[in-house]
């Protein structure tokens, strides 16, 4: 699944702490969470947002444990080898706010 999401609206500045600046935008009318990380300058899309606004599922979780998700997985494997899905340096991480 080759998913590019274009985003709607200029993202708006919700928030920031020590670690990120928050942002929001929509994309085909729902709210999409951003964060940019102060530090490496790397943007951030919140997962669960994101799977809500492509209609996949009410949250990463359930999207990435269904047969669609476990798809999107093994296609992101085969063309992407040696990159990492889960953890520190993967596509999803979890970031402690």
């Amino acid at each position: 699944m080759n998913t590019q999401i274009q985003i709607t609206t200029l993202p708006i500045k919700t928030g920031e702490d020590e670690k990120f600046i928050y942002y929001a935008a929509l994309f085909k009318g729902k709210q999409v969470k951003i964060l940019l990380d102060k530090i490496s300058n790397e943007v951030l899309f919140d997962a669960n947002s994101v799977v809500k606004c492509l209609e996949l599922g009410n949250t990463a979780e359930e999207f990435l444990s269904s047969d669609k998700g476990l798809d999107c997985i093994l296609d992101f494997k085969k063309e992407n080898p040696g990159k990492l899905i889960f953890g520190e340096d993967g596509m999803f991480r979890k970031i402690t706010i």
